[in-house]
């Protein structure tokens, strides 16, 4: 988990879509902040591609566990600002 949102943070911070969406499976299930269920990594790339590119994350891994030898996950608390003191928190599960 630390590397997959290492990665992320990275992806974020530089604002490339393409790298963010690439973290996330094919048939993925993703929600940002809102009520839309995203599906696909298409809808993950533009909806990154939406974000403003002055946006930056500070990524703080609260409690990553493993399910078997396959699947990881975990807590994260992300807190996205920018230049101009807008901030926003988000504590997500993988």
């Amino acid at each position: 988990m630390h590397d997959v949102l290492r990665r992320w943070k990275a992806a974020f911070d530089c604002h490339q879509p393409d790298a963010m969406a690439d973290l996330f499976t094919l048939d993925t299930l993703f929600q940002g902040f809102g009520p839309a269920v995203r599906t696909a990594r298409d809808a993950v790339r533009d909806y990154y591609e939406a974000v403003a590119a002055n946006r930056r994350a500070e990524v703080t891994v609260l409690r990553p566990y493993t399910i078997g030898e396959q699947v990881a996950g975990g807590f994260a608390d992300v807190t996205f600002g920018d230049a101009h003191d807008w901030e926003a928190m988000y504590i997500c599960q993988h």
